[in-house]
């Protein structure tokens, strides 16, 4: 084998082990995360929807919806906002929220268990 085939080949190889740890990488990473971009659907007390926002699996911290009061649903998918992560009583309500968090985070109280629109 001449000197040139080997720089070929150590080349190739050393292309071939960077690409495979790349990708190797790249899926670790995206299984990590906590929080997913997901279509919820579903029906809830309020209002029927879906929402296509980042949502998380996290525990919801409050007991009411801060958009429509009602009450918060266990397989409500999460939105953080704050360090907190808001549960929701329908899937519709996610996107509203999303719209403008400040305002409907104001409509709880301060242990998230009732809802004081103000």
């Amino acid at each position: 084998m001449s000197k040139l085939n080997a720089i070929y080949l150590i080349v190739g190889i050393t292309v071939a082990v960077a690409i495979f740890l790349g990708v190797a990488a790249s899926n670790s990473s995206s299984s990590n995360q906590h929080s997913q971009t997901q279509v919820i659907q579903g029906e809830g007390e309020c209002c029927p929807g879906e929402t296509a926002h980042e949502t998380s699996k996290e525990k919801a911290w409050n007991e009411a919806c801060p958009v429509m009061g009602g009450e918060v649903q266990a397989t409500s998918a999460t939105v953080e906002h704050n360090e907190k992560h808001y549960g929701f009583c329908c899937p519709g309500c996610i996107d509203q929220f999303a719209g403008n968090p400040e305002k409907f985070a104001a409509n709880l109280s301060e242990d998230g268990k009732e809802y004081i629109k103000e």
